[in-house]
């Protein structure tokens, strides 16, 4: 016990000298006030090795070591002791390391209030961190009504010292859901951005203002990013509740390594990697006030580039082909299109209908603000088979499932225009292993106001050339350009027929 509190006074009194706050517990553990704490005693056993270095240590006989009592011997004791203070200190707990990041950090944190002007009032709360100079980091989802209602917010910084710090919109990122705040003034302390991943399983520390009930932090686990998301979001299990949006999740050592942004609730939470919250950093050299205009041209060029980005990955492979009652349909075409769902119905006593269906999409879609969502795709397909209807009773039946396939995305009247639709009969030709195979096709459009040469699409095609089975087939594409869809649409039916 002596080897320990001597081993803990010694690092004590290092990191006091260095760094002027030094705080005793009754387990002996040390809490440094400023930079983080030590996330494990290696780096402390570190410390202790160049505090002993400083006393100009000298190797003394192991006979010599066993006869040293006072402090002063022990600190002329070879390295080899240093082994014994790893194995003996206690370590740093979770929920002490916790209560040391909060507070390096607070004065680094905000809670972002969202003005309404004619009103007074507050429109939408989240929080934010400081990253350097002027910056303040949140989500844009947070400050999205900067969009919605140009001219009539504003952004107000509430701070750890209870005062509101106005800031101007700098940059954003609406793929990644995030966006830069400046104020005119530099700002007292900044918080570092990580360099390196985590790694599973990994403790991290979710900071944020939930509910506006006050600057917490919430501990929970790095289970990596998902694989088949878009855009790219880390799984984080534990809490991130409302009002949390836009503020940092930490590790040990006090770095960003994500942006909370969402749950799923029952402690599933989502970060937006803070690689990319570096590289919105690193191409926003123009830090000048942005408008509603600037918004709409930026947005404009994020949405147009992605879903090129999407469609090229989409339809650089072929799509894999997935049995399907009797016919063939499309698989997951690409990493970030997940196949997630299947139902199968029994036959129906009334009808006798029997049926299959499943559907795939990417997750995710772009939200601009409450009444306009876009860049999204997804597609699904059921089989319907009856031994006691006649096709044209059939085809009246699978009338339901179009009832069901309008586009899931919001887009208001002001986001956009009414659809275009037009119907067609088209005949998709045979080949080797599949039968030719005849549809009744709607194909709809919509154009984007804001963003011109942006669509939405909406097709859906039902097989007319069997008497006691039908195919239903179905898509949407929200945002994309005309030449995209179209070639969407040509692979779409290429890969949906009867098979032989």
């Amino acid at each position: 016990m002596m080897l320990r509190r001597i081993c803990v006074r010694g690092l004590a009194t290092a990191a006091g000298t260095e760094h002027g706050h030094t705080e005793f517990t009754n387990t002996n553990t040390v809490r440094f006030g400023s930079p983080q704490p030590f996330a494990n005693m290696g780096a402390a056993c570190s410390l202790a090795a160049l505090f002993l270095g400083c006393y100009g240590v000298e190797e003394f006989p192991w006979n010599t070591m066993l006869m040293t009592r006072t402090l002063s011997g022990w600190l002329r004791l070879p390295k080899l002791l240093l082994l014994c203070c790893f194995l003996l200190a206690p370590p740093v707990s979770a929920s002490e390391l916790a209560m040391a990041l909060f507070q390096d950090s607070r004065a680094a944190l905000y809670q972002i209030k969202v003005i309404d002007s004619p009103s007074g009032n507050r429109s939408a709360l989240g929080s934010g961190f400081a990253i350097g100079g002027r910056l303040v980091a949140t989500n844009y989802h947070v400050i999205s009504q900067y969009l919605s209602k140009p001219g009539k917010v504003e952004i107000m910084l509430h701070n750890h010292q209870q005062q509101d710090v106005r800031a101007q919109l700098v940059a954003i990122d609406v793929i990644n859901d995030l966006a830069l705040l400046a104020t005119e003034e530099e700002l007292p302390l900044t918080l570092e951005l990580a360099s390196n991943n985590p790694v599973v399983g990994e403790t991290l520390f979710a900071l944020g203002n939930p509910y506006d009930l006050g600057m917490s932090v919430t501990e929970g686990i790095y289970n990596g990013v998902k694989g088949e998301a878009f855009p790219p979001r880390i799984h984080f299990s534990g809490p991130v509740n409302s009002g949390m949006s836009g503020g940092p999740t930490l590790n040990g050592n006090g770095q960003v390594v994500g942006i909370n942004v969402a749950t799923a609730r029952n402690s599933v939470g989502f970060l937006v990697p803070v690689d990319s919250l570096n590289a919105l950093v690193e191409n926003s050299q123009d830090l000048s006030p942005m408008d509603d205009k600037d918004m709409l041209a930026v947005i404009g060029a994020q949405l147009t580039s992605t879903q090129d980005e999407l469609m090229a990955a989409l339809l650089a492979q072929d799509w894999p082909a997935e049995e399907f009652g009797g016919a063939s349909v499309p698989d997951k075409g690409a990493e970030f299109i997940s196949c997630c769902w299947g139902f199968s119905e029994e036959a129906d006593e009334e009808t006798g209908i029997t049926s299959v269906s499943r559907g795939c999409n990417s997750g995710n879609m772009v939200r601009l603000d409450r009444k306009l969502s876009t860049t999204y795709i997804e597609y699904e397909f059921a089989h319907l088979h009856s031994d006691t209807l006649n096709s044209y009773q059939l085809f009246n039946a699978a009338a339901g499932y179009f009832r069901l396939s309008w586009p899931p995305n919001r887009v208001s009247k002001e986001h956009a225009s009414n659809f275009h639709c037009v119907e067609n009969n088209l005949q998709v030709d045979a080949a080797e292993g599949y039968a030719s195979t005849r549809f009744k096709v709607l194909y709809c459009t919509r154009a984007y106001r804001e963003f011109q040469g942006l669509y939405d699409a909406f097709f859906v095609g039902m097989t007319t050339d069997r008497e006691e089975e039908l195919l239903f087939t179905h898509f949407t594409l929200s945002g994309f350009s005309q030449s995209n869809i179209e070639l969407f649409l040509q692979r779409f039916l290429e890969s949906v027929r009867w098979q032989s």
